[in-house]
């Protein structure tokens, strides 16, 4: 048996993994050269589910309410507008799922994408409403037309084929949010370049540095050994295997190659760094 907690750790690397390399790709920047650790992916995963996880926390309290009452309004009062209630949560979940199917097919073949979310959801939500539509049907018609019940290995079907779709469709959301939240830092990073620490290298020899908000400045000193260059209006991406990834100050997408790496103790090379804002990291 895999213990839970060996599980839930597999699970935050993996999205803070998907959250990391959304928003470096963004960038240019392919995670694997940066040699993040598992700590890393861990802690970028948590603040990223804050979210979601509250969401499916009042989402699953309003299921549990809305089950009670639906549950006593059919063992209590038998209203034939349940059964038709029923019916439409079948029918609608069929559609849902089979039209999930079809997206699904098509994204493979190519002839289409979807928006993110859409598939994933469309997958939990259909066959959340088929088999909650079903399920009230059953316990309709077993309660005032005095019909059997339903065979055990059937109802235990359902329930292991609804659980994989559940389970499916909320990795599949996860994955899709971890990536947008990726791909939104990027884009807040280009919006509001000071939310990152501002860094100015100085060198003792000429670094090329360039970019848009970037400006060289040189001083008269004329020492071997003298930092003459100083690189202004660069800001600081990820601190990562021993190295900055440094981006102009007004990055923008497309703007060609925008990212600098410089070894923390490259020789001949120092950095001073300034205050950014709040910064999501």
């Amino acid at each position: 048996m895999i213990a839970p907690a060996t599980v839930i750790t597999g699970l935050l690397y993996y999205f803070g993994y998907v959250r990391t390399q959304s928003l470096f790709a963004e960038f240019g920047v392919d995670v694997a050269v940066l040699n993040m650790s598992t700590q890393d992916f861990l802690l970028r995963s948590v603040e990223s589910l804050y979210g979601p996880l509250l969401a499916a926390l009042l989402l699953g309290v309003a299921a549990v309410i809305a089950h009670v009452r639906v549950s006593r309004a059919v063992d209590r009062v038998g209203p034939p507008g349940l059964l038709r209630l029923g019916g439409l949560l079948l029918i609608a979940g069929s559609a849902t799922t089979a039209g999930a199917v079809i997206a699904i097919c098509g994204a493979s073949a190519g002839a289409w994408a979807l928006p993110p979310f859409v598939t994933a959801a469309a997958i939990g939500v259909g066959g959340s409403a088929w088999a909650y539509g079903r399920w009230i049907r059953l316990r309709w018609r077993e309660r005032w037309q005095d019909q059997p019940a339903e065979p055990a290995a059937a109802r235990t079907a359902v329930l292991v084929l609804v659980t994989l779709a559940l389970v499916t469709s909320t990795f599949w959301l996860l994955t899709d949010y971890a990536r947008e939240v990726g791909r939104g830092l990027a884009t807040r990073y280009a919006l509001e370049p000071d939310l990152r620490l501002g860094v100015v290298v100085i060198s003792t020899r000429p670094l090329q540095l360039a970019g848009p908000g970037v400006a060289e400045y040189t001083s008269r000193e004329q020492t071997p050994d003298s930092y003459r260059y100083r690189y202004d209006g660069l800001r600081l991406l990820v601190a990562a295997g021993n190295r900055y990834y440094l981006i102009p100050r007004d990055w923008s997408a497309g703007i060609g190659r925008s990212v600098v790496q410089i070894p923390v103790d490259a020789p001949g090379v120092r950095f001073e760094f300034s205050p950014g804002g709040r910064r999501p990291s």
